[in-house]
Protein backbone atom coordinates (compact mmCIF):
# COMPACT_ATOMS: atom_id res chain seq x y z
CA UNK A 1 0.00 0.00 0.00
CA UNK A 2 1.62 3.13 -1.51
CA UNK A 3 1.04 6.13 1.37
CA UNK A 4 1.50 9.69 0.74
CA UNK A 5 5.64 11.36 1.34
CA UNK A 6 5.24 12.99 4.87
CA UNK A 7 2.30 10.55 6.01
CA UNK A 8 2.68 9.13 9.36
CA UNK A 9 3.03 5.58 7.68
CA UNK A 10 4.76 7.14 4.69
CA UNK A 11 8.25 8.20 3.51
CA UNK A 12 8.96 10.94 6.99
CA UNK A 13 11.58 12.89 8.05
CA UNK A 14 13.34 9.38 9.85
CA UNK A 15 13.70 8.02 6.33
CA UNK A 16 15.71 11.20 5.52
CA UNK A 17 18.43 10.00 8.05
CA UNK A 18 18.57 6.22 7.04
CA UNK A 19 20.60 5.27 3.68
CA UNK A 20 17.61 4.69 1.03
CA UNK A 21 19.01 1.46 -0.27
CA UNK A 22 18.80 0.11 3.51
CA UNK A 23 15.39 0.64 3.42
CA UNK A 24 14.89 -0.06 -0.05
CA UNK A 25 16.58 -3.51 1.39
CA UNK A 26 14.18 -3.98 4.48
CA UNK A 27 10.92 -3.21 2.68
CA UNK A 28 11.47 -6.53 0.55
CA UNK A 29 12.02 -8.65 3.50
CA UNK A 30 8.89 -10.56 4.27
CA UNK A 31 6.70 -9.52 7.48
CA UNK A 32 7.82 -11.78 9.47
CA UNK A 33 11.67 -10.94 8.77
CA UNK A 34 10.61 -7.16 9.52
CA UNK A 35 9.27 -7.72 12.45
CA UNK A 36 12.01 -9.43 13.45
CA UNK A 37 14.65 -6.92 12.24
CA UNK A 38 12.20 -4.14 14.24
CA UNK A 39 13.40 -6.59 17.15
CA UNK A 40 16.57 -6.70 16.80
CA UNK A 41 16.48 -2.90 16.53
CA UNK A 42 14.61 -1.88 19.17
CA UNK A 43 16.91 -4.65 21.35
CA UNK A 44 20.00 -2.58 20.36
CA UNK A 45 18.87 0.75 22.13
CA UNK A 46 19.71 1.45 25.63
CA UNK A 47 17.75 3.37 28.00
CA UNK A 48 19.26 6.16 27.30
CA UNK A 49 18.86 6.14 23.72
CA UNK A 50 15.28 6.99 24.34
CA UNK A 51 13.84 9.78 24.94
CA UNK A 52 11.46 10.52 27.94
CA UNK A 53 9.14 13.62 28.47
CA UNK A 54 8.08 15.33 31.63
CA UNK A 55 4.79 14.39 31.44
CA UNK A 56 5.74 10.72 31.23
CA UNK A 57 8.43 11.73 33.74
CA UNK A 58 5.70 12.97 36.34
CA UNK A 59 3.44 9.73 35.60
CA UNK A 60 5.89 7.53 36.49
CA UNK A 61 6.86 9.26 39.50
CA UNK A 62 2.93 9.18 40.33
CA UNK A 63 2.63 5.50 39.89
CA UNK A 64 5.70 5.04 41.73
CA UNK A 65 4.10 6.79 44.68
CA UNK A 66 1.00 5.27 44.59
CA UNK A 67 2.71 1.85 44.51
CA UNK A 68 4.57 2.93 47.25
CA UNK A 69 1.52 3.88 49.24
CA UNK A 70 -0.26 1.10 48.66
CA UNK A 71 1.20 -1.64 47.05
CA UNK A 72 -1.43 -4.62 47.19
CA UNK A 73 -3.74 -2.34 45.18
CA UNK A 74 -2.88 -3.27 41.76
CA UNK A 75 -3.55 -6.68 40.22
CA UNK A 76 -1.45 -10.07 39.70
CA UNK A 77 0.08 -9.89 36.37
CA UNK A 78 -1.50 -13.04 35.93
CA UNK A 79 -4.86 -12.45 36.29
CA UNK A 80 -4.17 -9.18 33.80
CA UNK A 81 -2.88 -12.18 30.91
CA UNK A 82 -5.81 -14.57 31.76
CA UNK A 83 -8.02 -11.50 31.45
CA UNK A 84 -7.11 -10.54 27.96
CA UNK A 85 -6.40 -13.88 26.97
CA UNK A 86 -10.07 -14.91 27.39
CA UNK A 87 -10.85 -11.62 24.90
CA UNK A 88 -9.07 -12.82 21.90
CA UNK A 89 -10.90 -14.66 19.16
Amino acid sequence: MDRAPGSARGRGYHELMVDPALVSQARQLSPADRLALIGTLWESLSPDDLPVTEAQKAFIDERLTETATDPLAGRAWEDVEAELRQRLP
